[in-house]
């Protein structure tokens, strides 16, 4: 597993697996990194077309889409969605069952990542910029929810609203 320092070490990672994104004019919007926190690092990109975030907790990196009129800042909650639960979403209407994420190379993680977002990239944008995004954005976490419930019987989860 490689060990990422810094945010700008991040940032080339991405920069090396996404470089797709920057081809597309995206910009670097805000970065972040908490040594004290395992190592947790957070990178965020805009275009005129989504916001795109990188997010390191503990290992596992998750990418997260969002509408381009959303805030572009580390800390914002905002109307952002997991990328494999936007795709999942987005072909099959349903969710898949999740499986807990085993820590892997940073690496490995960003190149499956990049060629889910590359693959799936046109709808996104499409559903991400529909007049209707917000009420399917409700939609999605609802079912998002069920699933949790389905994966992890035992622990309480709040209701979706």
């Amino acid at each position: 597993m490689s060990n990422i320092r810094n945010s700008d070490e991040a940032l080339e990672k991405i920069k090396t697996h996404f470089h797709f994104l920057f081809d597309k004019g995206f910009l670097v919007a805000d970065k972040a990194f908490e040594n004290q926190s395992f190592g947790n690092w957070i990178v965020v990109l805009y275009s005129k077309m989504l916001l795109v975030r990188f997010i390191q907790d503990r290992g596992s990196i998750h990418v997260v889409v969002g509408p381009p009129w959303e805030s572009t800042t580390t800390d914002s909650l905002g109307h952002f969605l997991e990328l494999q639960l936007l795709i999942d979403y987005l072909n099959n209407k349903q969710l898949t069952v999740l499986t807990p994420v085993e820590p892997r190379d940073v690496d490995d993680q960003l190149s499956k990542l990049s060629s889910l977002l590359i693959a799936n990239f046109e709808k996104i944008i499409s559903f991400l910029n529909t007049e209707d995004y917000l009420q399917k954005e409700d939609e999605i976490k609802a079912l998002r929810i069920i699933i949790l419930k389905q994966t992890y019987p035992y622990i309480k989860f709040p209701d979706a609203k």
